[in-house]
């Protein structure tokens, strides 16, 4: 029988595989008195190694893991290496593991999506629990370091949301042009007067990335600016964007980024839009996350333990009005309330649109404001535009939402569950 487990509890269970042939490191799990177990237990963050990640997969390794293939794919989730035991992180980025294999130098994968890194322990003990160091406990800052996904960066001169990849760690040597080698690479916005920040002068615009599906296909993940003007992509621009979230990938889009959802079916079915509607009252007002979702607890969970203030809230500023809701399977995430007025910020839905949630690939997450907003940054040679100081509560917000729009569709237990754990 599978065992159930509560994501919104800080520490979960771990897994075990007690039916399969015991080989490897299995053998050097062991009994203890008592009926106590061996176990570690820590906190896994952020690259920067001070921001807590919660949902992220946690396991040690029975089997060499295997390099991810490169390129947008479906199956960018599954745990490789045949997982022994394992957990999923709190809102609050804890996890403990029983049932621990003893002895020297135990690999231990830290996962939530393609953001991977493999750690060895030195020694684990016996019959009582190891605390893992909060420094060693981080997603990679540089590719040397671990799996980053290879995600491109659509620059505008409305607001700097490459420096939010910044602010969460990575390291500024994985920042180039396409054809560098870093994992984080740029083109400018092509609307007139939208360019943003580049890395020099030879950094392309976005017309470069969806030239064709090859071009855009190669990348797991896009972040694309607002540009102070409506993206205009071409009908074929569109249908290759679309067939990137249909093979796998992942797309951060901010404010008028949306040129690339609106008048693009499937895509534009999920959105009630409504483009430059206004009426914002105030900014920067009050922002709701809807904890009618388990998802939406596990966010206003985790955003309180790192950031404080009220359960659910947060201060949003920049504020745009594109559209009044979505229609299932989108869900909204964020949203205003003016003296009964919702204006919604944030939604995400899963591609491909229209099949089950269990065959679909791709995500997108669109936010209808600017948690890094800038302005005349066009030609500014990166990290010139990225501010220096504490990231706000809307920017570990927009962090929390990167994450969760890289991670798996459908959860990392329910891949584990598929290959046979119980």
């Amino acid at each position: 029988m599978r065992r159930i487990l509560c994501a919104t509890v800080v520490v979960l269970a771990s897994q075990s595989l007690p039916a399969q042939t015991c080989t490897g490191l299995c053998l050097q799990q062991q009994s203890c008195p008592g009926g106590g177990s061996t176990t570690i237990s820590g906190t896994v963050y952020m690259p920067n190694g001070t921001v807590p990640l919660p949902n992220a997969l946690v396991y040690v390794p029975n089997a060499p893991v295997a390099a991810f293939a490169p390129g947008v794919a479906c199956d960018s989730c599954s745990p490789s290496g045949s997982p022994l035991v394992s957990a999923i992180t709190g809102p609050n980025g804890s996890f403990a593991i029983a049932n621990m294999p003893v002895g020297a130098n135990i690999p231990l994968v830290i996962q939530i999506g393609r953001w991977r890194r493999q750690l060895v322990l030195p020694n684990v003990v016996g019959c009582i629990n190891t605390a893992i160091a909060t420094s060693v406990l981080r997603m990679p800052r540089t590719k040397a370091e671990g799996d980053i996904p290879l995600t491109a960066v659509v620059t505008g001169n409305a607001d700097a949301e490459e420096c939010l990849l910044r602010q969460i760690g990575v390291d500024d040597s994985e920042f180039t042009n396409p054809t560098g080698n870093g994992r984080i690479r740029f083109y400018t916005g092509s609307v007139p007067g939208g360019a943003g920040a580049v890395i020099n002068v030879n950094t392309p615009d976005e017309t470069n990335l969806v030239a064709s599906q090859a071009a855009i296909n190669k990348y797991d993940a896009v972040l694309m600016n607002c540009q102070g003007n409506t993206a205009n992509p071409s009908a074929a621009a569109k249908g290759y964007f679309t067939g990137f979230l249909n093979s796998g990938g992942r797309a951060l889009m901010f404010h008028y980024a949306d040129g690339y959802l609106q008048s693009n079916p499937p895509l534009s079915s999920l959105v009630t839009w409504n483009p430059g509607a206004g009426g914002i009252a105030s900014d920067p007002q009050t922002g709701y996350i809807d904890t009618g979702t388990t998802d939406g607890v596990k966010f206003a969970q985790w955003l309180q333990s790192v950031a404080g203030g009220t359960y659910g809230q947060l201060t949003l500023g920049q504020l745009r009005h594109d559209y009044d809701g979505v229609v299932a399977p989108a869900v909204n995430q964020v949203s205003l309330n003016q003296s009964g007025q919702i204006i919604p910020q944030q939604f995400s839905f899963n591609a491909p649109v229209g099949i089950a949630m269990g065959s679909q690939c791709g995500r997108v997450t669109f936010l209808d404001n600017h948690p890094v907003p800038t302005s005349g940054t066009a030609g500014m040679i990166f990290p010139a535009e990225c501010a220096a100081g504490q990231m706000t509560a809307q920017q570990l917000a927009a962090a929390y939402t990167l994450f969760n729009t890289a991670n798996c569709l459908t959860g990392p237990y329910d891949r584990i569950f598929a290959n046979g754990y119980e």
